[in-house]
């Protein structure tokens, strides 16, 4: 059973979940929507004059089991230099810090953290302006392909991909390989696609599952499976995986994060029109 509480969190049996607030940035539409017409994807994500769209980020702070996860972690913001942050139009979100310690938790008590990959919005929260581990000690889930590739030279990521952001975690990261439970109620699913080695988590309790997608969904415009991203490096797998995964997870009433929606970020997926939008729990 699903139990909506205020605020943006859920509780899923045991389990509880709160939606945390990222900040928010632009990127260039045309990227995020690949080979979509523009004349279709913006009433979905309006664009700005420069044909960005606004992108939030939203890590997950998940309880259960005892054990205290975080999914994802935001952009770093003060970490990164002006140039880049007037690029993307960066807006910061409150501190991660005040966030965490209005619902009762410290770094410290942070005991995994799981990254959908390491990219630079989604892993550069980790690290602290000083260079030190944001939370202390907290092991780091990643796919190992997903390591291997951010530490490699690659010419088509190695803008994605930020050292600093994961290097200073080195005996913090506690790689896996394929799917794996992580927590008592908390499994990684290896999806590929997005990059080699992006990973969704999957969230159970009370007979309930939440589904948080990283950037196979990124927006709610992107429930349409055969509406990949630029980014994607591997987007046929993108689409399949998008494909085996969403529709069975939508039919089954599944709660649904995504990470990158500005508007309704966690909620159920429901028809709307000849598509289907996210929608907040009441």
């Amino acid at each position: 059973m699903i139990e909506p509480i205020s605020g943006g969190a859920l509780r899923l049996g045991d389990a509880r979940v709160d939606l945390l607030d990222g900040g928010a940035f632009r990127l260039d539409g045309g990227a995020m929507f690949r080979v979509v017409p523009r004349a279709l994807w913006a009433p979905l994500l309006p664009p700005d004059d420069q044909n960005r769209v606004t992108l939030a980020m939203r890590p997950l702070l998940v309880r259960t089991g005892g054990r205290t996860v975080l999914l994802d972690a935001g952009i770093g913001p003060e970490r990164r230099d002006a140039r880049f942050a007037e690029r993307v139009a960066l807006a910061a979100g409150p501190p991660l810090e005040d966030q965490l310690a209005a619902l009762g938790v410290a770094p410290d008590q942070v005991d995994l953290v799981v990254l959908t990959h390491l990219h630079f919005d989604h892993a550069g929260g980790l690290v602290r302006a000083d260079g030190r581990p944001r939370f202390p000690r907290a092991r780091v889930v990643v796919q190992r392909d997903e390591l291997d590739d951010a530490a490699a030279d690659c010419p088509l990521c190695r803008a994605s991909y930020v050292q600093d952001d994961w290097a200073p975690l080195t005996d913090l990261l506690a790689p896996v390989a394929g799917d794996a439970e992580v927590a008592p109620g908390v499994r990684v699913v290896r999806t590929g696609g997005h990059t080699r080695g992006h990973q969704v988590v999957r969230v159970d309790g009370g007979g309930a599952t939440l589904a948080f997608w990283g950037d196979l969904v990124p927006t709610a415009a992107h429930l349409r499976p055969h509406w990949v991203m630029g980014f994607d490096l591997y987007p046929v797998e993108a689409f399949e995986r998008k494909r085996d995964l969403l529709g069975p997870a939508v039919d089954a009433g599944w709660a649904h994060v995504l990470y990158h929606e500005p508007a309704v970020a966690l909620g159920r997926v429901v028809a709307a029109g000849r598509g289907q939008r996210l929608e907040a729990f009441a």
